[in-house]
């Protein structure tokens, strides 16, 4: 045993901010293009809204007729706005899933979604049918619940889900 790991060494703590401005996270990136590879993996969870108001979601039939055709051959297809900006819509329920393009809520972006999801990277990702930017795939919408069950040590078992409000009954 050396003398170093003999001693009772405090580890300080680091002092961190989190940096959110665009402008400052592209000089950061410039100068260590490395990191653009972590920052892609970060998800943008898309809080999804239910669409539950007929005109709107006769408006959207109109302009898209396969979604409503959809709709209409099974009950358990949703419409839903995302609320969020620069949500991913990928091809895989993957991180490092190719990036179909992305979802915001300044746009009124609305995806069809059905009842399959999959619990990968400890997150909740729906299968994403249709979109407004006319390509289907897979968004993140929920992350709290299966970090939480790790974190605290349990084990983590299939949730159940609310498809009412799309997340994990906690």
């Amino acid at each position: 045993m050396t003398a170093f790991a003999a001693e009772k060494v405090k580890e300080p703590f680091a002092n961190l901010e989190v940096v959110t401005d665009k402008e400052t996270i592209n000089e950061i990136v410039s100068e260590n293009p490395r990191i653009q590879k972590y920052l892609d993996q970060n998800e943008v969870f898309a809080d999804l809204e239910i669409i539950t108001d007929q005109n709107e979601i006769e408006k959207i039939w109109e302009e898209n007729p396969d979604v409503k055709a959809l709709m209409k051959s099974k009950e358990y297809y949703y419409l839903a706005y995302v609320k969020g900006n620069g949500v991913r819509l990928r091809n895989t329920p993957s991180t490092s899933g190719v990036i179909n393009g992305l979802l915001c809520e300044t746009r009124k972006d609305w995806v069809l979604l059905n009842d399959n999801y999959s619990l990968n990277e400890n997150y909740i990702w729906w299968q994403v049918s249709d979109s407004s930017i006319g390509c289907p795939g897979w968004i993140v919408n929920d992350y709290i619940y299966l970090s939480a069950a790790k974190s605290a040590g349990r084990a983590v078992t299939v949730p159940e889900i609310d498809f009412d409000t799309l997340k994990f009954v906690q």
